[in-house]
């Protein structure tokens, strides 16, 4: 709102930017209600501000939005990326839904992504935390 007040017409590069400082410090519903002032404006969201949503849902361990803002992504024809499967991955991960968690990992797998050092890592620490020490052991071995 101040954009508009102050300065040139808020565009989806400023709504992206505003979103994505939300999403790092997990601040979902901020981020979320920046989206919904954007779309008021007749501005469309793209895959990048998805993603931050996603991530900002992580960041906060809301397991089930971030999931509900994947199956909106996709549903406007936008294709996750290895971001957006760690950024659930996380999500499950923060709510010590591992089983969750390894199914974003296996539909990351079959869409031809490889799971990197984040992906491990967050699988790992979503062990720990629920102490399934032999899980995480096999995760080393990954």
């Amino acid at each position: 709102e101040q954009m508009e007040l102050r300065g040139p017409k808020p565009c989806i590069v400023s709504y992206g930017s505003v979103i994505d400082a939300f999403a790092k410090i997990g601040n979902s519903e901020k981020a979320e209600a920046s989206l919904h002032y954007m779309r008021s404006i007749g501005l469309v969201p793209d895959a990048l501000i998805y993603n931050s949503l996603i991530n900002a849902c992580a960041k906060a361990g809301h397991a089930s939005k971030a999931e509900m803002w994947l199956h909106e992504m996709e549903s406007c024809g936008f294709v996750p990326d290895q971001k957006t499967y760690n950024s659930l991955i996380s999500a499950c991960a923060k709510c010590s839904a591992t089983e969750r968690a390894e199914h974003w990992l296996h539909r990351m797998q079959t869409r031809g992504y490889a799971p990197d050092a984040v992906t491990f890592g967050t699988l790992m620490h979503a062990y720990a935390k629920v102490g399934n020490i032999t899980k995480v052991e096999g995760w080393l071995d990954q």
